[in-house]
C-alpha cells in the first residue's frame, strides 16, 4: 500500500512538473532582457534556455568541494530512545549565486534564491555510524573528499546527538555547465524563483526536459498501478488466509452428555 502510494505522490509531481514546463512561455534572452526593461505589468512568469556565463567567484560546496552556481547540504542524525526513533535536522545549508545565460540575443540575469527546485549535476550522500575505534579515538565523522567533519555530542533543536547517532550528509550541486534552463518570474530584470512555487533550473534544453519528464510520468504511472494490484493481492490472500469466525475451531472442546 505505501509502494502504491508513494508511486502516486511521484506522478503528481511529475506531471506538475511536466505541465509547468510545457505551458510556461518560452523566450530567447534577449527577448527577456527586452521584456525587464519595459513596463512592470509585462513581466510575469517565462522560461529560457542559453549559455552559463558565471560570476568571477563560485561557490564551492563544503562537502566535495565541487565549483558551484548552487548548492544544498543537509546533515540528519537518527538514533533510538527504546522502541521511539529520534531525528534531528543538524545543518540545512543552502547557498546560490547570481549568474546570467546567454543564447546569442543578449544575457539575462538569474537569481536562483536558496529554495526551489534544480537539477544538480552531482549528488552526494552518505550515511555513517561512530565505530568502535573513532569512538576510543574521539574522532568526528568526516564525509567526503574534502572531510567534512560532523562533531557529535553537540546540540540541535535542544537535543544532544549522541555518539551512537547514525548521520546522513546530503550535498546537491549545480556546476556550471555550457548549457541552462530557467523557468521562473521575471521581477525587476531578474528571473527569480516566483512567489508560491520554485525555479526550475536544468541543465538540459526545453525539449529534452520535457522528454524525461514524460519518461519519469510514465514509469511512476506503471509503479503506481503495479502497487495498487499488489495491494490488492496482499489483501485478497489475507483475507483468504486468517480464519473465519464460523470456521474457527475451538482448541478445547467440550462434551455435552445427555442424561438419561
Amino acid at each position: 500500500m505505501l509502494v502504491a502510494l508513494s508511486a502516486t505522490l511521484r506522478v503528481i509531481l511529475t506531471k506538475l512538473h511536466a505541465g509547468r514546463v510545457a505551458k510556461t512561455p518560452f523566450h530567447s534572452t534577449g527577448e527577456v532582457a527586452a521584456r525587464a526593461s519595459g513596463p512592470p505589468g509585462e513581466t510575469g512568469l517565462l522560461s529560457t534556455e542559453g549559455t552559463v556565463l558565471p560570476p568571477d567567484e563560485l561557490l564551492t560546496s563544503p562537502v566535495e568541494g565541487k565549483r558551484c552556481l548552487k548548492y544544498t547540504l543537509e546533515v540528519h542524525a537518527r538514533w533510538k530512545v527504546g522502541d521511539r526513533d529520534i531525528s534531528v535536522q543538524m545543518i540545512d545549508e543552502k547557498r546560490a549565486l547570481v549568474f546570467e545565460i546567454d543564447d546569442g540575443s543578449g544575457p539575462i540575469q538569474i537569481n536562483p534564491g536558496t529554495r526551489g527546485d534544480f537539477e544538480p549535476s552531482h549528488t552526494f550522500e552518505q550515511r555513517q555510524r561512530k565505530d568502535l575505534k573513532a569512538g576510543l579515538q574521539g574522532d568526528s565523522l568526516r564525509f567526503g573528499t574534502r572531510g567534512f567533519e560532523v562533531h557529535l555530542g553537540t546540540r540541535h533543536q535542544d537535543i544532544v546527538v549522541p555518539d551512537h547517532a547514525e548521520i546522513t550528509v546530503t550535498e546537491r550541486v549545480l556546476e556550471t555547465s555550457p548549457h541552462l534552463y530557467a523557468n521562473g518570474r521575471l521581477k525587476d530584470g531578474v528571473i527569480h524563483p516566483p512567489d508560491h512555487a520554485h525555479l526550475i533550473l536544468a541543465t538540459q534544453c526545453r525539449d529534452d526536459a520535457l522528454a524525461p519528464s514524460r519518461n519519469r510520468q510514465y514509469r511512476a504511472t506503471l509503479a503506481a498501478i503495479s502497487g495498487g494490484v499488489l495491494a490488492l493481492i496482499c489483501l485478497g490472500l489475507s483475507l483468504l488466509l486468517s480464519p473465519t469466525a464460523g470456521s474457527a475451531t475451538d482448541p478445547n472442546p467440550t462434551t455435552t452428555t445427555e442424561a438419561r
